[in-house]
């Protein structure tokens, strides 16, 4: 989706995807799922689910210390020796 919108084809991708009208509208107000929809091939409902998961991990409790020493909330912690 970077790549498209740096090299000038994500509204090309959009319009080939839902149309010229679809376009048209979108364009206009710059809001809703269907960008999102289109790039990540994934129904909405499975969307919120992985997003409230990643906020949950990136929240919870010793997140803020492994984000500090450069490593990802989002990976499970080894067990201790």
């Amino acid at each position: 989706m970077v790549r498209d919108a740096a090299n000038g084809t994500l509204m090309k991708h959009f319009k080939d995807a839902y149309g010229s009208r679809a376009l048209s509208i979108y364009a206009s107000r710059r809001r809703g799922p269907e960008l999102l929809l289109l790039y990540t091939k994934k129904p909405l409902p499975v969307l919120e689910r992985e997003y409230a998961d990643f906020v949950a991990k990136a929240t919870s409790l010793g997140a803020r210390t492994r984000i500090i020493a450069g490593e990802s909330p989002l990976t499970p912690v080894a067990p201790a020796p």
